[in-house]
């Protein structure tokens, strides 16, 4: 759900491989501009090198710490090479300067939730659930961020806030059958735990 396909620089697949060797003949200075370095690091993503993306994106993101799209692209980078606690640490390091980015906070807690299922910490699912919370502040009706707040609040035993996502998405979504057969689980659970009370 992380490595979505990202095609920002309009060039066709087939000509990737000669942009990129334009560019890297360039020899630009980043220290002078770092918009051809970053349009390099978004065709080595579509062009799926990973590897040569992190160094010059890390090096983008460490001088210009508010560029969104380097932030992304680094991210989504380091999930690709599997590396979910770089991505992770990355996030957290620089979430602060973008309130208002739905995908980056979308991201953080989507790794969040990745992170904290594995390990089976709550700490995380809980950060998760924050972040998850505000993505949707900014985007209410994304249907992807309402399922993975309805699985991560039943994780932490937050029914409610469960409940209430899968009913959301249900409202907006209603051929959403995922959502629908965990909101009728809930429901059958949460009757056979009344009964057992009784």
């Amino acid at each position: 759900r992380h490595t979505r396909y990202i095609s920002v620089t309009g060039v066709q697949t087939c000509a990737l491989p000669i942009s990129i060797a334009y560019l890297e003949s360039a020899g630009v200075d980043s220290n002078v501009d770092f918009q051809p370095r970053l349009l390099l690091a978004q065709l080595y993503f579509e062009n799926q090198e990973f590897v040569k993306v992190v160094p010059l994106l890390r090096q983008i993101v460490e001088k210009n710490p508010t560029l969104p799209s380097a932030l992304s692209f680094l991210v989504l980078s380091y999930l690709n090479l599997e590396q979910p606690e770089q991505a992770y640490r990355l996030l957290g390091n620089y979430i602060a300067a973008f309130p208002d980015d739905f995908f980056l906070h979308y991201l953080l807690g989507s790794v969040a939730q990745d992170l904290g299922t594995k390990s089976n910490d709550d700490n995380l699912l809980k950060k998760a659930l924050g972040e998850l919370k505000k993505a949707l502040k900014l985007k209410p009706d994304d249907k992807q961020t309402l399922h993975i707040l309805a699985v991560t609040a039943d994780q932490l035993h937050k029914t409610e806030q469960a409940k209430a996502a899968y009913q959301k998405i249900i409202s907006k979504y209603p051929d959403d059958d995922l959502a629908q057969n965990n909101f009728a689980y809930m429901i059958k659970i949460g009757r056979a735990s009344c009964r057992e009370r009784v």
